[in-house]
């Protein structure tokens, strides 16, 4: 009897902590995809009128890397 009542827990803690485990990875998957990108700081081109722009790579670097060392310049003032 108490070997069955052990075992039956045993299973029933096993099964309890996969199912945690898959209910933590869909909650960061969630998290993940609901996750919203910044803008670039990238300047309209001045004959711009509305519309789709395409832009280099060289200049989406060079914004990632604005926005990059304007982010850590907050993080830094925010420590002050």
């Amino acid at each position: 009897q108490l070997s069955h009542t052990i075992h039956a827990i045993s299973a029933q803690k096993q099964i309890l902590q996969h199912e945690n485990e898959r209910l933590q990875e869909a909650l960061l998957n969630e998290k993940k995809r609901r996750q919203r990108g910044k803008a670039l700081l990238l300047k309209a081109p001045e004959d711009w009128h509305g519309g789709a722009v395409f832009w280099s790579p060289t200049k989406v670097q060079d914004a990632r890397e604005r926005q990059a060392q304007k982010d850590a310049d907050e993080k830094a003032l925010q420590l002050q």
